[in-house]
């Protein structure tokens, strides 16, 4: 199932996905959270998967200020690129 499949599959689901950098509690590295409903975490695991199987992977993103924004909460403030890399 390519990117295009899984949103669709998704299209009419309760997704709701905030992201945000957020400090480490260590004072280490910032950390990319992802917080979301059931529906929004299947989803963007279906997208990983997707990722990892398509040869011919362009990349995606999505973001709460372009394509996708219908997804995010208003307290997002990343979007989310993955691209799968060979290795």
């Amino acid at each position: 199932m390519n990117y295009k499949d899984v949103v669709d599959k998704y299209n009419m689901e309760d997704v709701r996905i905030s992201t945000r950098i957020i400090d480490a509690d260590d004072g280490g590295s910032p950390i990319f959270l992802i917080e979301g409903t059931e529906s929004a975490l299947k989803m963007m695991s279906e997208i990983f998967l997707s990722a990892a199987n398509d040869g011919q992977n362009g990349g995606f993103s999505i973001s709460p200020k372009g394509a996708g924004r219908a997804y995010f909460s208003s307290s997002s403030t990343t979007g989310i690129y993955i691209n799968r890399i060979e290795s």
